[in-house]
């Protein structure tokens, strides 16, 4: 039929193991792989859980700081996975955030019980600022007096209204740009948006219900100063927002979000995208006791709720690296930086590499206070080598994590979709009156109805690019020829192709 000019060229599929868990304190680390375990689900949903969960729980306590450069960094991030349904992710979320959902609720309790007390309290002042107001403004007599005790009323109404609506630390995210800069205002300037189901999200920051916008998103990353706008009254402004994400979702929806790269957004994560179902069951085999894992369990929650409920004085305490270590900081960040700089990257790779540093920095510092909050003076804490070791590790699982989903956002693709299509192209060749590997549009549109023609066009053609196939179009009808040399192989070194 046609002539191929090439051999067949593999796929390129990064091997990319799952997240490293030694980088966890063991109160941490135990837990993940137990409920790995349990669920049967990938180790790296866990995880990246697990990180949002202590960065929620330390949010705005303490910071980064590289005095060389005072460089001060947030330890809020903003965590995007990608997992096939049937990951429980949701499941996932709810047993790692589960302490700090129940002290959400108790919380919530508590302020309801304490609502009628505030409300009569409001009532009353704002009565005597009612009757102070008519008085001054009916006579000039005391009226210096009467101002300076209005002054004083309105701002115990204000302190009090501000008392009447919970501050919720935690939300789901089915949420507006302009509901949630009200709600970050309200909580003192961060709030944690924790979904199994980021598609939500994304919907409002598309445009779906008319409001378009991810300015807020771009700025609360690293504390820029925002203004929220709101459809009643004017917009204010908010003094260094911080937001914290954990987005779980869908491979199909961070395809979706490859419109967010202009602007920036989507390099602003830590990106882990687990396409197939055999990904998502990488956990671990422990064969635990029940008395064993009750332990875990208690150590966990009760950790994380102390690290919760510590607190700072007047701003956040500063991590800072050992001076003992300078010197091997500055080799890991000029590895990442090398990275950044190779132009033979795309674009949004490089741009993803310029935050990579930061956001590992992060989460390495969030880990040290993990690790030593227990027994160490947290006020004299130091990143030391051990650290700046797990640096290098998260760096390079992330870095794979991120260039894999680039090939996804940027050809809209998933890697099972193509495996998919390569399998069942090689079950059907010579189908019916066609030659040995020919398969007819007829026969697909048959035999593979899991994707539209649009959706099976993109695939072919990712095949073609790759000298796996050639497409031979007349009219509306295609053929597709595999390349020969692929013929010749036994099925199983055929899909290596695709299949790492």
């Amino acid at each position: 039929m046609g002539k191929f000019s090439e051999d067949p060229i593999k796929v390129e599929n990064h091997d990319i193991s799952g997240f490293p868990t030694e980088v966890f304190p063991n109160w941490i680390k135990n837990y993940v792989e137990m409920i790995s375990e349990e669920f049967e689900t990938s180790v790296d949903l866990v995880s990246n859980a697990a990180l949002s969960a202590l960065a929620t729980s330390l949010l705005k306590k303490f910071v980064f700081y590289s005095k060389d450069t005072d460089w001060k960094l947030d330890l809020n991030l903003y965590i995007l996975l990608g997992a096939p349904p049937g990951s429980k992710k949701d499941a996932v979320i709810q047993k790692v955030f589960e302490p700090i959902y129940d002290l959400d609720e108790q919380e919530q309790a508590l302020h309801k019980q304490k609502v009628p007390q505030i409300q009569s309290r409001l009532d009353m002042f704002r009565y005597q600022y009612e009757r102070l107001l008519k008085k001054t403004n009916g006579s000039d007599k005391n009226q210096e007096d009467n101002e300076e005790k209005l002054e004083e009323l309105k701002e115990k109404i204000s302190n009090l209204e501000s008392l009447l609506e919970y501050k919720h630390f935690l939300i789901g995210g089915d949420i507006t740009q302009e509901k949630l800069g009200e709600m970050i205002e309200r909580n003192d300037g961060s709030i944690s948006v924790v979904t199994g189901e980021a598609s939500e999200l994304v919907d409002h920051i598309s445009g779906r219900y008319n409001n378009k916008s991810m300015d807020l998103l771009l700025k609360a990353w690293e504390g820029n100063n925002a203004t929220s706008f709101r459809k009643t009254r004017e917009g204010t402004i908010l003094f260094k927002p911080l937001l914290n994400l954990n987005l779980f979702t869908q491979p199909s929806v961070i395809s979706s979000m490859r419109g967010f790269a202009d602007r920036g957004l989507i390099q602003r994560f830590l990106l882990t995208n687990i396409e197939s179902k055999s990904e998502s069951k990488n956990f671990p085999k422990l064969n635990l006791s029940s008395a064993e894992k009750e332990v875990i369990k208690d150590n966990f929650e009760s950790n994380l709720l102390k690290l919760f409920h510590l607190s700072v004085e007047n701003k956040p305490t500063e991590v800072e690296v050992s001076e003992d270590v300078k010197s091997f900081y500055h080799q890991v960040k000029q590895q990442v930086k090398t990275e950044r700089d190779n132009e033979d990257l795309s674009e949004m790779v490089r741009e993803w590499e310029e935050k990579a540093f930061g956001n590992i920095m992060k989460v390495v510092t969030l880990l040290a206070i993990a690790t030593k909050f227990q027994g160490d003076n947290l006020n004299d804490l130091k990143l030391e080598h051990e650290d700046l070791i797990k640096a290098l590790k998260l760096y390079q699982h992330y870095s794979k994590n991120f260039r894999k989903a680039f090939k996804m956002l940027s050809s809209n693709v998933l890697q099972s979709d193509l495996s998919y299509l390569f399998s069942r192209l090689l079950d059907l060749e010579g189908t019916g009156t066609l030659e040995k590997g020919l398969v007819s549009s007829t026969v697909m549109n048959n035999y593979v109805r899991k994707y539209r023609k649009d959706e099976r066009i993109k695939l072919l053609e990712v095949l073609e690019d790759h000298n796996l196939i050639l497409i031979k179009r007349d009219g509306r009808a295609i053929t597709v020829q595999i390349h020969p040399e692929i013929l010749k192989l036994p099925r199983n070194e055929a899909m290596k192709f695709i299949v790492r």
